[in-house]
């Protein structure tokens, strides 16, 4: 079993990896969102709660084998969610969903504009043949699903409008530290 969970309450952070418990303590600060890179000693971490770690627009990408920060990503505005996979950081913000490579210096490779997504809505799959992402399109109701391997988008799909106003509408299912700033104003 993998799980991450932060905590607002300014300190706490449990990371439990298979059968072993591992505590990340930071004393100084809360974690508002935490991502674990498969069964991995790498973590990317969002500060949060009412005193935040880090600032709430960074992502800090840790090493846990070397309880170190490895990489940093800085953005205009504040990261709602955040996904790790073996060769990609998604990073989701407002109104964006950026993709950065992960590793010591993530570089910026792709960016695209949703509509607003207050809660950093995302779903990442993929396995060793492919790798699909999807997010809120530019419009409301709408979704848009992206092939990361090609980079191309292969789907708007859109959500159905209800009838009446009391009925939900269908939902789809679907040592040395580098540095990036991504312009996503």
């Amino acid at each position: 079993m993998c799980a991450a969970a932060g905590s607002d309450k300014d300190h706490v952070l449990i990371i439990l990896l298979a059968a072993s418990l591992c505590n990340v303590e930071f004393k100084d600060g809360g974690i508002g969102i935490v991502a674990m890179l498969y069964r991995s000693n790498y973590l990317a971490f969002v500060g949060g709660g009412r005193n935040p770690r880090f600032p709430p627009n960074k992502v800090m990408l840790w090493d846990d084998a070397s309880s170190n920060i490895v990489a940093e990503l800085e953005f205009r505005s504040d990261v709602l969610n955040v996904q790790l996979q073996r060769e990609r950081i998604v990073v989701v913000q407002r109104n964006k969903c950026i993709i950065c490579s992960l590793e010591i210096k993530p570089r910026h490779l792709h960016a695209f504009e949703t509509a607003d997504n207050d809660r950093g809505a995302l779903a990442l799959s993929g396995g060793s043949q492919s790798s699909i992402l999807a997010f809120p399109g530019r419009q409301k109701g709408h979704i848009q699903i992206v092939d990361l391997q090609s980079c191309v988008g292969l789907s708007a799909v859109q959500e159905p409008q209800s009838t009446s106003a009391a009925q939900p509408a269908h939902r789809a299912r679907s040592h040395s530290r580098g540095s990036i700033s991504v312009d996503s104003g």
